[in-house]
């Protein structure tokens, strides 16, 4: 399917808003809009919701909510939540037609640019339907950064990961220790991981023309910053105002982390997504490119160590994208780790002093 397919079913997607399209939030300006993207969220989605409406502004906002037909009840919520605030929620009721996989997985992309194709707002903020926000003046602050960085098209803040499952204690993640002005490359060299999905913010123009390599990329939040970094500056608020809940059913993360096959296939399509990017960029920042794809791929193979024999899967494919030596490197840390799991662990204990002096170092600068 081409580009053109993807817009015409974007349209007429958007042209099925829930109560039509001359409620009281229709007939505003709004400075921004809040896109949630949902789906099996029930038990979440209300925290969410309501740490949205709490925000204080001095501008006009709307919520747009794409429900991607769920059937869990939170189809329901998004209902009853766009009855009872027709002034604020534009709510858009998908069809599991339109979804895009990967492999064989279905992602949120479809909802996403089709929810930033509804979007009225000069600026767009994110937020998950199984997150939620803690700061009543987070878009406020958000949009005072923006308006005094006029050069910053893209902005984040720290967030505090809380793990559902309980196998690892809730964490505060920041990209820095202070108000931080990132470029291009540190976006690249970051990943999707280097910033949280309902803490960003960004101006909705820089997506005016959305390159078609977008629709079948992996995750959204990844290339979207990168594209956004391209036309500016990154920033970053050390200031803690969301909270991203890791092990919700069904969510991105729990799958990834599930299926090392689906591991493989993420892997390659992002690969393919930081190629496509190159291309995009006319292959300005190639060499930092490749070094994201080969600390993608390392990251892969040692993660391949812990499955049983029984389960894992050929990791040929990954070694075939590194460097020579490269591939030599990470294969005798690959064996370390699965048969001298002591040593590897003594191995990673060293790594982490080194970059915490390192990160010290920052902190000191700041």
């Amino acid at each position: 399917m081409n580009k053109k397919n993807y817009h015409e079913m974007i349209v007429k997607s958007n042209k099925q808003e829930y109560l039509g399209n001359n409620k009281i939030v229709n007939k505003i300006n709004p400075i921004v809009s809040v896109t949630v993207k949902t789906y099996q969220h029930a038990e979440y989605l209300e925290k969410c919701l309501e740490s949205i409406l709490m925000q204080q502004t001095q501008f006009p906002f709307e919520i747009i909510i794409g429900e991607d037909d769920s059937i869990d009840g939170t189809k329901e919520i998004c209902i009853e939540y766009a009855r009872k605030y027709p002034e604020i929620i534009r709510l858009f009721l998908r069809s599991r037609k339109d979804v895009i996989h990967l492999g064989d997985q279905p992602t949120g992309i479809f909802n996403a640019l089709a929810n930033l194709s509804a979007a009225c707002g000069k600026y767009v903020a994110d937020c998950d339907g199984d997150d939620y926000w803690t700061d009543p003046l987070k878009l406020q602050k958000q949009y005072d950064y923006m308006h005094s960085n006029p050069n910053v098209t893209f902005c984040f803040h720290a967030a505090k990961y809380v793990y559902l499952n309980n196998d690892k204690e809730d964490k505060i993640k920041r990209a820095s220790k202070c108000n931080t002005i990132f470029k291009i490359e540190d976006i690249i060299l970051g990943g999707g991981g280097f910033f949280t999905t309902n803490s960003i913010f960004y101006k909705k123009d820089v997506m005016a023309d959305i390159p078609h390599w977008l629709f079948k990329a992996p995750s959204f939040d990844y290339p979207l910053a990168l594209l956004c970094a391209n036309e500016g500056l990154v920033g970053y608020i050390d200031e803690v105002m969301c909270v991203h809940l890791v092990g919700t059913t069904g969510s991105w993360h729990q799958r990834i982390e599930d299926d090392i096959n689906y591991k493989l296939v993420h892997l390659k399509e992002t690969i393919k997504m930081l190629d496509n990017y190159d291309s995009y960029t006319n292959y300005h920042y190639s060499k930092v490119i490749r070094k994201q794809i080969n600390k993608k791929v390392e990251t892969f193979i040692l993660d391949s160590a812990e499955v049983k024999v029984s389960e894992k899967l050929s990791i040929a494919f990954a070694l075939n994208q590194l460097p020579f030596l490269l591939r030599y490197s990470i294969l005798s840390r690959y064996y370390l780790k699965k048969y001298l799991p002591f040593l590897y662990s003594l191995f990673l204990k060293s790594k982490r002093l080194i970059v915490n002096c390192l990160k010290n170092q920052e902190r000191r600068k700041c």
